[in-house]
């Protein structure tokens, strides 16, 4: 029996290369992974010293402990869920996602956008004016 290996799978084989390289260079400035067919972010992958860009992915699991140094962008993924005990540096990027809520032991030192989100249509001005104190970070529901 022979097996073929399709495109996708080709670049999906090259993505997660792509991402073990930067590890190697001890996770030297930004991840950029928009577009990709990736599912999930290789176990090794904790830290990330910049910003870690999946916008127009296919994630559906990120990893408990990742530490983002700038901002994280999960504009128009599939994923569902942030995982516990999720650090990021600056801004987080929700709009357009499947994400309805946050896990209380996010730490978020910027923003949140969330325009046409979930998690916007799902919490009233009340609920997300009530998160930004419980976060202490601005969330932005519009632009």
């Amino acid at each position: 029996m022979r097996y073929i290996i399709t495109k996708f799978e080709m670049y999906a084989e090259h993505v997660y290369t792509y991402i073990q390289k930067y590890i190697k260079s001890k996770n030297k400035g930004d991840l950029d992974l928009e577009y990709t067919p990736i599912i999930k972010l290789p176990e090794n992958l904790n830290f990330v010293n910049g910003s870690l860009d999946l916008s127009y992915s296919t994630i559906e699991h990120l990893n408990s402990n990742l530490q983002i140094k700038v901002s994280l962008d999960l504009m128009y993924t599939p994923l569902k869920k942030l995982p516990e005990n999720l650090r990021i540096g600056k801004n987080l990027y929700i709009s357009n996602s499947n994400i309805s809520k946050l896990p209380t032991s996010l730490r978020i030192c910027g923003k949140i956008f969330c325009k046409n989100s979930t998690f916007q249509k799902k919490h009233s001005t009340i609920d997300i004016k009530f998160l930004q104190s419980l976060f202490n970070c601005e969330i932005i529901t519009s632009i």
